[in-house]
């Protein structure tokens, strides 16, 4: 099966690539397409890629979804997977109406049927049921999630690099105005260690302290969806309708763990929650589970962490 893969992100590509190579028949060839300029081609092949199509001169959307569609075209993808975010669903849809696709969102899993169709799983209703889809049509379109699994340099491939100029489309849509928005310093989905803080946290200034946690350990603080909307500490969130992220290490500080907030670390390596209530949900769900005023063990786990490091 010829698939083409896409995202940004190089490390993505070979996540999706490791997925694919574990789920489909080694005969399938596959073709990933980004917009950054890779360190090393020998590396892009130990990783299952055939071919890497660099994007040159992008300057819309409208572009991009023309180069991913002419590029699937041209190397006859019957499947086409693209990494899971809020623009790659955007373009995925697109890209699936116009070559008459069948589309999964937000794919976990996925094998071909005896038949050749696709068939592919994702979690729905927060999270607490699995949907399988089969896929009719000729060609398939899915996206999917970070870290659904592990790159591995395991291949023999040769990737051949090709360079893209896009061809030039006039966008349909007009910008009238962009705001930066301050987001954090690592992208929440590619976030190895995440440090989320919840209603438990008192006041915002508390925050520094776990700040402080989440540099230690080599991460990123986030929240729940209530201090961010409500209480308007922070501008993102993680949660159903917030960011979906799957650190390997994800520390809850005062955060009950409800339903739509568990959904978004559904596909974290290890969850650890500080909570003094021992009948929190978070506290359940976890793999590990403090039970402690969260002012009293955050400061002396900080000391712990620190003399260890020593």
């Amino acid at each position: 099966m010829k698939i083409v893969t896409f995202s940004e992100n190089l490390e993505a590509l070979m996540e999706i690539a490791a997925k694919v190579r574990e789920s489909i028949p080694m005969e399938s060839s596959i073709s990933s397409i980004t917009t950054m300029k890779p360190n090393m081609r020998e590396e892009m092949g130990r990783y299952g890629i055939n071919k890497l199509y660099v994007i040159e001169g992008l300057r819309n959307i409208e572009e991009l979804i023309d180069a991913i569609m002419g590029i699937s075209e041209r190397e006859e993808a019957k499947l086409i997977i693209l990494e899971s975010n809020k623009v790659n669903k955007e373009i995925a849809i697109k890209i699936a109406v116009n070559i008459g696709a069948g589309y999964i969102a937000d794919c976990i899993d996925f094998k071909i049927d005896v038949d050749g169709k696709l068939i592919g799983k994702r979690m729905v209703y927060a999270s607490k049921a699995v949907e399988t889809i089969k896929v009719l049509s000729e060609k398939a379109i899915m996206t999917v999630p970070r870290r659904i699994s592990e790159p591995k340099p395991e291949w023999n491939f040769t990737c051949e690099i090709i360079y893209e100029k896009v061809k030039p489309i006039e966008t349909k849509t007009l910008v009238i105005d962009v705001k930066k928005k301050e987001l954090s310093a690592v992208p929440l989905e590619s976030a190895e260690v995440i440090v989320a803080v919840g209603r438990g946290v008192k006041k915002k200034e508390d925050c520094k302290i776990m700040e402080e946690l989440a540099k230690i350990l080599g991460g990123v603080i986030s929240c729940s969806r209530p201090v961010a909307a409500d209480l308007k500490w922070f501008n993102e969130w993680i949660g159903l309708s917030g960011h979906k992220v799957s650190p390997k290490l994800y520390i809850a500080v005062g955060i009950s763990g409800a339903i739509q907030h568990l959904a978004g670390i559904q596909n974290a390596k290890v969850v650890v929650a500080i909570n003094k209530d021992s009948e929190a949900p978070i506290i359940k769900s976890a793999d590990y589970g403090v039970v402690a005023d969260l002012y009293e063990f955050i400061p002396k786990f900080i000391e712990r962490l620190k003399s260890m490091g020593k």
